[in-house]
């Protein structure tokens, strides 16, 4: 552990001593509390030591990437939308309803089919 990771440690909170909540409030989009957090709970838990700037690395270019993703979003939320683009969006909406009923039935069928042949059948898909 080099000088920087020393200090950092030193005046960083204990996040394996906090709930969730309070992590997620103390560490809020900063990829070096994140890295910290982690970290200090891989020490605690595995008693290995990562490098520091190496997870901050990692913890820095999802953020980025996911606030660049939330403000594409964003941008393209506040965009007009033509009663054309509307209508589309229901047709497709209208077609996925008639897919999933079509592989509802399907599926419901082959069960079915196979149950009285005598085959075990476990239905994975219950309560979908």
């Amino acid at each position: 552990m080099d000088a920087f990771e020393k200090m950092v440690f030193d005046f960083a909170p204990d996040y394996t001593e906090m709930d969730g909540k309070d992590i997620l409030k103390n560490c809020g989009d900063q990829s070096l509390n994140w890295a910290v957090a982690f970290c200090q709970f891989t020490k605690k838990t595995f008693d290995i030591e990562i490098p520091l700037l190496y997870v901050q690395g990692w913890f820095g270019n999802a953020i980025e990437y996911s606030y660049g993703f939330r403000q594409e979003s964003e941008r393209l939320a506040s965009l007009p939308v033509t009663e054309e683009e509307i209508k589309n969006e229901k047709e497709i909406i209208e077609q996925t309803k008639i897919n999933m009923y079509n592989y509802n039935e399907a599926r419901e069928a082959r069960i079915k089919r196979l149950s009285e042949l005598g085959v075990t059948v476990i239905d994975t898909e219950q309560g979908d």
